[in-house]
């Protein structure tokens, strides 16, 4: 699949389902990666504005320092 077809259904998949994201900055400026409770915040904030979150996709644009993701905070951020 061509990138622009990717777009293009990822945008059709946002119009048709109706995608809110629901940013979280990260507090450590070192790993810039959000931590769980972080994380929890953030969909609890969203509930509050009557967001119910029921996916999370997790992309990381602009990433100059190949940051990755450990393990076991992906298994954490699961079970949010």
């Amino acid at each position: 699949m061509a990138i622009a077809d990717f777009l293009e259904n990822g945008i059709m998949m946002a119009l048709q389902n109706e995608v809110i994201p629901i940013p979280v900055q990260p507090g450590n400026t070192q790993t810039y990666i959000p931590t769980a409770a972080e994380m929890e915040d953030a969909v609890v904030e969203a509930a509050k504005q009557g967001i119910n979150a029921r996916m999370l996709l997790i992309t990381n644009p602009g990433n100059p320092l190949g940051t990755l993701y450990p393990e076991a905070t992906l298994k954490v951020w699961f079970f949010i």
